[in-house]
């Protein structure tokens, strides 16, 4: 079986600084990218520089890099990031990233 490609990638991988371009080029080219797109890079591997040079590079194209603990919420039109400082097992975190997150949520209602 051959791997699925998007954009010359093969899918499941990580993108790369090199490859990551691509892959939001075609989605503009699909329309799956519009103006009015927040683009946010995730999966973009591991061996990537600093946040800020990353963010400075990523800006050319119309995003930013997700954080850890970052959520993105579509209905809402927010954002709630924050660095976790353990890695816990759940998705949200230690019980304390929950009670950030509900509060975040209660600001905005």
């Amino acid at each position: 079986m051959r791997p699925l490609r998007l954009a010359g990638t093969p899918i499941p991988s990580h993108l790369t600084l090199g490859t990551w371009p691509a892959q939001v080029a075609r989605l503009r080219e699909v329309g799956a990218i519009v103006d009015t797109t927040q683009v946010v890079a995730v999966h973009v591997g591991h061996h990537n520089p600093p946040p800020d040079e990353l963010d400075r590079r990523l800006l050319s194209h119309g995003a930013h890099a997700a954080r850890d603990g970052e959520i993105i919420d579509t209905e809402r039109k927010m954002t709630v990031a924050y660095v976790m400082n353990r890695m816990e097992s759940q998705i949200i975190g230690c019980p304390r990233s929950a009670a950030l997150i509900a509060a975040a949520y209660r600001a905005v209602s």
